[in-house]
């Protein structure tokens, strides 16, 4: 059975948790860039979620004046990141990233709502196809179970209507 939900579970939902917007610089150049020299652990651009154009300008001065001359090779690595957050930032602004954002928050919170309901058998995601479309699957005891699950889902307001694929156990 267990392999069966584990099918099921990939087949329906694109998986969630993962880092939709790099806003930061990753945790192991941080450590490298500390390491060149202690005062950088007072820079607060390093601390700070970086969410607007400003803040990766500050970033680059930053990198420019304490790290290029140190380290090329950390330098270029984290410029590298500097650009995957440029791109990513505009992406989040666009109306596709904003939406799928929204659809991201939206699943989140309502995993939350289903673990609490008691329903360990359901999965709720955005489409492995399509990330601007909601699939929410599982299995279910029987049809009663499954309206009440979609009436329970739709009060929710879920900012796309759902695509449901659910299997009587």
């Amino acid at each position: 059975m267990n392999n069966k939900i584990e099918i099921l579970k990939s087949n329906t939902i694109l998986f969630t948790g993962i880092e939709l917007v790099k806003d930061s610089l990753s945790e192991w150049l941080i450590d490298e860039i500390y390491e060149i020299d202690e005062k950088n652990k007072n820079e607060q651009i390093l601390k700070d979620k970086l969410n607007s154009k400003d803040d990766l300008i500050k970033l680059k001065e930053f990198l420019d004046r304490e790290i290029k001359h140190q380290d090329d090779a950390l330098y270029d690595s984290c410029v590298e990141e500097l650009r995957e957050m440029k791109e990513d930032l505009r992406w989040s602004s666009s109306k596709d990233g904003k939406f799928i954002i929204k659809l991201e928050d939206w699943v989140l919170d309502a995993r939350n709502k289903i673990s609490k309901q008691g329903w360990y058998k359901i999965f709720i995601g955005r489409s492995i196809i399509d990330p601007k479309e909601l699939n929410i699957g599982g299995w279910v005891r029987n049809n009663r179970e499954s309206v009440e699950i979609k009436a329970q889902i739709d009060s929710w307001v879920p900012p796309v209507s759902p695509g449901y694929m659910f299997e009587i156990e």
